[in-house]
């Protein structure tokens, strides 16, 4: 019985082991395969973690480009509320005072030339053309406009003084120049003496094109 008893125990541990060593591979399969899977959910949640950050990031550019559409929205409805108020009138014409009109040239004055607006821009080109606009017939082939009376009646006297070495100083209140070529009219904006800038749009051509 004994003998029987121990044959038996035997028996059994050795089928248990023989069930453990045969479970064993898949058991370490499995704890392989919780490792690799807590492994990609930690990266999951480090992209998540990531693309939330993004998302906040982009909602805050989101944000910012929207108030600047909305800022470049008003600057925009100011400028062609300032482009109508230029081109159709405020109420009342500039002065414009001929100080000499012949078959050469013909020369203006005009106070409504706005110096105080940003320098060279399409701002101070459309008082330019507003001016122009306002001007009776004239005689001259060329018209040049002056934001100083006194300067213009020396220009227009000839009688103006070289007072410095690139020439006559007074020359700076001469703003804009119009030339009529055949059928074709130029116009170009004087920041100064030696600098000019031709206006393109509208009736204005620009020499070259």
């Amino acid at each position: 019985m004994k003998n029987f008893l121990l044959g038996l125990s035997v028996g059994c541990l050795v089928t248990v082991g023989a069930v453990w060593f045969s479970l064993s591979p898949e058991k370490e399969a499995l704890s392989q395969q919780t490792i690799d899977l807590e492994k990609e959910n930690q990266q999951l949640q480090q992209q998540v973690t990531t693309l939330n950050m993004t998302i906040k990031a982009n909602e805050g550019k989101r944000n910012s480009l929207h108030q600047e559409i909305e800022e470049t929205e008003k600057h925009l409805l100011e400028y062609q509320r300032v482009v109508s108020e230029v081109l159709h009138g405020d109420g009342e014409d500039y002065a414009v005072e001929i100080i000499a009109d012949d078959e050469e040239e013909t020369v203006v004055y005009s106070p409504g030339y706005k110096e105080d607006v940003p320098r060279n821009t399409d701002l101070q080109k459309l008082y330019i053309q507003r001016i122009l606009n306002q001007l009776p017939d004239v005689k001259g082939s060329t018209i040049t406009l002056w934001s100083s009376k006194e300067n213009a009646q020396l220009y227009a006297a000839g009688t103006y003084p070289n007072d410095g070495a690139e020439g006559w100083s007074g020359m700076n209140a001469k703003f804009a120049t119009l030339t009529k070529k055949r059928d074709e009219y130029y116009l170009w904006h004087h920041l100064s003496v030696h600098e000019s800038d031709p206006v393109g749009f509208g009736l204005y051509a620009v020499e070259g094109e």
